[in-house]
Formats: C-alpha cells, structure tokens, sequence
C-alpha cells in the first residue's frame, strides 16, 4: 500500500464494509491503539454495511426511489463519523477510556467533588455544540444550495 497501514486494519474495514457486525468485532480484536479502532469501528457504523444496504435495495425496490444517494449519504455518514471520532479523541482525556475494572476506583469516591464532574460535562458539552455548530454554519452560508 502507498500508505504506511497496517493489513489488518484494512482488513478489519473491508470486512466491516461488507458486515457492520464481523467488522466492529474485528477491529475491537485488533492490537491498535484507539486512535485507529474507534474512528474505524465509528466508520463501519456509519457506513452500516452491504448487508444492510441490500435490505434497504429489497424494501425499495419497487419504488422509484434511487440508491445513489442513499449511499453516498450513507458514505460520506461513515467519514464523518470518524472524523468526529478521531477530533474528540484527540480532545478528550484518554485516561477515562482505559480498562480497568468497573469498581476499581470504589474506595476513592469521596475523593471526587461534584464540582469536577459539572466541569467535565460542560466541557463535553461545549464540545458537542461546536461539532453541531460546524455544518449548521456551512448550511447556513448556503453552502449545500
């Protein structure tokens, strides 16, 4: 490949591409870090697969309805979805998304102030707003006329 990834990733993709299901568990099996596994697995959702794909082809089938567009969309869903994915990693603290044990921490919760959670939640709250803010800005300056 011209680009430095790895086979198994790619694999993992096209696999995903074809079923949502093998793909995602594919690339939660994969020894990636999660910069790479959750914007594919974000990827694979948002393109939902082949098979889906051909249930939705069988349920409109009889109408005029186009599937051009609906996989365009549904492409162009699927990169945008790991867009996002990879900027909110990339913003986000990655300690919260480490494995650990569920009660690990349970003997230090008096040690979290109701104050750090409020902050937190503003915090990804801020950040939503301004993921949302981005195309409605774009569809405003009459961009998608």
């Amino acid at each position: 490949f011209p680009v430095d990834i790895d086979r198994s990733i790619i694999e993992s993709v096209l696999s995903g591409f074809i079923e949502i299901t093998v793909g995602v568990d594919k690339v939660s099996s994969l020894q990636a870090d999660l910069f790479i596994q959750l914007p594919c697995a974000a990827l694979i959702i948002g393109w939902a697969g082949i098979s889906v794909h051909s249930q939705v082809a069988g349920i409109i089938g009889d109408t005029d309805i186009s599937m051009k567009p609906y996989l365009v969309g549904k492409l162009l869903q699927g990169l945008i979805a790991a867009f996002y994915t990879y900027i909110i990693l990339k913003l986000s603290d990655l300690s919260l998304l480490l494995d650990r044990a569920a009660f690990a921490n349970a003997y230090n919760m008096s040690a979290f102030y109701w104050q750090d959670t409020l902050l937190a939640s503003c915090r990804y709250l801020g950040y939503a707003l301004i993921i949302l803010a981005i195309p409605a800005s774009v569809h405003k300056r009459g961009m998608y006329r």
